[in-house]
């Protein structure tokens, strides 16, 4: 007899599926803002009732066909006061018990009623003893609580549970399927290219390598191997070899195109059944309203979201394209009046393989819980996760766990509230000034912010927010029409996220005080290395690459890996070391305090370099500011300059690329190391022949940067290369490596500054990059350096001009 085991959250729903995407739904798990109110109520009820009992458990099993289905779950109270008569007791937390009250006496296929009344048929049938059942709403905003008692019609209860029972059944014999058809696709599965490029097999080898021995990898390989491909074959049929899935996450959009790509060629290579793709599309991004706000009372979508899903078999009709995106979910959920991202969400264990951000996996709210399959709990059924470009990683997972809010920010939504919501103006403008009030508690005489490291908890805020809570709702009640960056939202969710950050907790989290934007509180996360480690226990392993990941021992503890169970790989470039000249030169000084007197020598360097061969050259700086200094000294008669602007539109980057595609123009483009020209953006061909690297770029020294620094210091006693070289270094490489994209192009690679020599930014380079020899590397005439690298190619130099 097949055993499915599942706990009373995912048993308890009801059948057919009714209700809508809120707050109060009782789909999904429970928010986190209410635990500790929560956790406070059942100790004050511990301490008021004798023998009251918390956190107990109850499970029950039942048989069906083949099939032994055991639901277990924790009752929040027990009370046996009256041996005869015992009291189930469930509590929940919300803003709005009122509301959530009327819900649920509305009737009894709320998921919150059913997981109560399942607790009240299991004791039950376990105790032979009828038993009370109270469901208890407890306010987060004041403690205040209300109850609604409830009785068990077993008649009733019986019927559902018999839809429930078949229900379940058959939602375990399609995973079922949908594993078989994943391991006989395994079997089919082909590498999508005729031949491998030189250290792509290898590449492969290393992840199957990992992945048979249950390990993780970091693999440092070079632009033009085809990590895409490389990676992303191996890993499928180990992972759909079990019946799961692949996660590849991304940190640019811009990447997801290509992973698509590869899946249409897996397809193209003779697969009975094709490959299932779901691309994650931020909710912003496919939302079918003017303001992005999940609740029913405002948005059609949300409204009746689980009954029109259930009834038109939306899942089914999503998830039957080879390729689910943002266009296809788009399309559904406007003829189906359904939201388009939770329909996505829905179809997550559905997809072969899902791509998307590195926020679905890392982020606080991430969705790793949609990747397993339905609600049953299996043991050896995780997805494979691919984390591509992961040097990206560290500084983004950071940013998830920290949060800020400003003085400035609050004024202009005050000001949005006054000039726009007349009807709510002096409630919301009190509010904003209550925030301010605690704000300013942290500023010094005279209302001054200074840079400090300040101690402040979540429990100062809770009061505030929880206000704007209830100041939102009524909000929405009286008005289903919302503005454009509507400011009451606005400050709700600034509010909210930063009292959220603030309760994290660990040595790794910091608060300052800053003088920015009016006066500014801010929560650094210094490193979300633990918060990785929680992650990556969700999935069977993570195979996590990038054109820089040295040193390894540096990424392997930023990322949070385990050593133990960590392989680790370098691969050279597959191309001829010919083809690319990389030269340092040390004759410039981009030391802050030398960078004034060294603009010049880098805007020769810029220009003589440029007009040796004509083409396309980037010129990647540190900052902007260091950009626009070079910049205004810069003239050039050979090639046209384009500009990297500080906010760049979508648009703006199409027409700068465009214009690098124009082969009877040379260019020189000024963009910034680690930008939106550095990274994730491919040059094919001759659309760039060079790129002059202008120092590392290194953090500035500030009390951010100081604490870092100290608590890298104490935990790896490498504190200055951990928070200032390797960070730098990655932007580095990855800016080189726009140039040579494949066994055809051939490129210049200068970097610019005498810190290149020393030893703690050589050992953040590539091996091949060094494998010529250091005395190699090291330009003591530049320009006969580079004539010489281009005279030795088939292609005389040029004279300047349209051919």
């Amino acid at each position: 007899m097949q055993t499915i085991s599942l706990g009373v959250r995912e048993f308890a729903l009801p059948t057919p599926r009714v209700g809508s995407i809120d707050s109060q739904s009782g789909y999904g798990a429970l928010p986190q803002s209410g635990q500790d109110v929560h956790n406070a109520f059942l100790n004050k009820r511990k301490r008021q009732i004798p023998g009251y009992e918390i956190e107990v458990k109850l499970s029950r099993r039942f048989s069906l066909g083949d099939y032994e289905i055991k639901v277990s779950g924790r009752v929040d109270g027990l009370v046996k006061d009256n041996p005869e008569r015992p009291v189930i007791e469930e509590i929940k937390t919300d803003l709005d018990i009122h509301r959530l009250a009327n819900l649920l006496r509305s009737g009894k296929s709320h998921p919150y009623i059913l997981q109560l009344i399942s607790y009240g048929y299991f004791y039950q049938e376990e105790h032979g003893q009828e038993c009370d059942l109270r469901m208890i709403l407890v306010s987060m905003k004041d403690a205040s609580s209300t109850t609604i008692n409830l009785k068990l019609d077993r008649k009733e209860y019986e019927i559902w549970l018999d839809r429930r029972l078949k229900e379940l059944v058959e939602e375990y014999e399609t995973i079922s399927i949908r594993r078989e058809r994943r391991r006989n696709l395994a079997d089919e599965l082909k590498f999508p290219y005729h031949s491998m490029r030189p250290g792509q097999e290898d590449l492969g080898k290393a992840v199957t390598s990992a992945l048979d021995g249950g390990r993780s990898c970091l693999i440092q390989a070079p632009t033009g191997l085809g990590k895409t491909a490389g990676v992303l074959y191996p890993a499928l049929k180990a992972s759909l070899a079990e019946g799961d899935q692949v996660v590849y996450v991304t940190a640019k959009n811009s990447q997801h195109e290509a992973v698509v790509e590869a899946t249409r060629l897996l397809n193209d290579c003779g697969v009975s059944r094709p490959l299932k793709t779901l691309v994650l599309t931020a909710k912003s991004k496919v939302c079918l309203k003017d303001e992005v706000y999940c609740h029913s009372d405002y948005c059609e979508y949300a409204r009746d979201y689980y009954e029109k899903v259930d009834a038109g078999k939306l899942q089914d009709k999503a998830s039957g394209a080879d390729v689910m995106d943002a266009d296809h979910f788009v399309a559904i959920g406007k003829k189906h009046r359904v939201c388009p991202f939770e329909l996505s969400l829905d179809c997550v264990s559905r997809a072969d393989i899902v791509v998307g951000d590195y926020n679905y996996v890392f982020s606080p709210r991430n969705v790793m819980g949609r990747f397993l399959p339905g609600p049953f709990k299996e043991k050896g059924h995780q997805p494979i996760l691919l984390v591509d470009e992961a040097h990206n990683l560290p500084d983004r997972a950071k940013g998830y766990y920290g949060g800020e809010i400003s003085e400035e920010r609050l004024l202009d939504i005050k000001a949005r509230i006054a000039k726009k919501l007349p009807n709510y103006s002096i409630e919301g403008q009190a509010l904003v000034e209550e925030v301010l009030k605690i704000m300013r508690g942290f500023a010094n005489s005279g209302g001054r912010y200074s840079v400090r490291q300040i101690r402040i908890s979540a429990g100062l805020f809770e009061p505030v927010r929880n206000k704007i809570g209830e100041y939102v709702q009524n909000y929405l009640r009286s008005s289903m029409l919302l503005l454009e960056r509507d400011p009451v939202l606005e400050l709700n969710n600034l509010v909210s996220d930063f009292v959220d950050a603030l309760d994290y907790d660990g040595e790794e989290f910091v608060v300052l005080a800053k003088p920015e934007g009016g006066g500014t509180l801010k929560v650094v996360c210094l490193d979300a290395a633990q918060r990785l480690t929680e992650t990556y226990k969700k999935a069977r392993s993570i195979i996590a690459f990038s054109a820089t990941l040295k040193p390894f021992e540096y990424f392997a503890n930023v990322l949070g890996f385990d050593a133990a169970k960590l392989d680790l790989h370098e691969f050279d470039s597959p191309f001829p070391a010919d083809n690319r000249k990389l030269l340092i030169v040390p004759q410039i000084s981009t030391k802050y305090a030398d960078r004034p007197k060294n603009y010049g020598k880098i805007s020769e360097v810029i220009k003589r370099v440029t007009k040796m061969k004509e083409g396309n050259y980037l010129v990647l700086f540190p900052s902007f500011a260091f950009l626009e200094e070079v910049l205004r000294v810069t003239r050039l008669d050979h090639a046209a300059i384009l500009v990297q602007e500080r906010v760049t539109p979508r648009d703006k980057v199409r027409e700068t690329l465009d214009k690098l595609k124009d082969s009877e123009k040379s260019h020189v483009l000024f963009a910034v190391q680690g930008g939106i020209f550095a990274e994730g953006i491919d040059y094919p061909g001759d659309m760039l022949i060079g790129a002059i690297v202008v120092g590392p770029g290194l953090p500035k020294f500030d009390l951010e940067t100081e604490l870092l620094q100290s608590y890298f210091d104490k935990k790896y006693s490498e504190g200055y290369k951990y928070t200032f070289v390797y960070p730098a270094m990655a932007k580095v490489t990855q800016s080189a490596g726009r140039v040579i994209r494949s066994e055809k192009d051939r490129g210049l690679i200068l970097l610019l500054g005498r810190r290149f020599l020393t030893p703690p930014f050589m050992e953040a380079m590539p091996d091949y990059w060094l494998a010529p020899g250091k005395e190699k590397l090291v330009s003591q005439a530049i320009l006969a350096d580079v004539d010489k690298f281009w005279r030795a190619s088939s292609i005389m130099v040029e004279p300047v001009g349209k051919k």
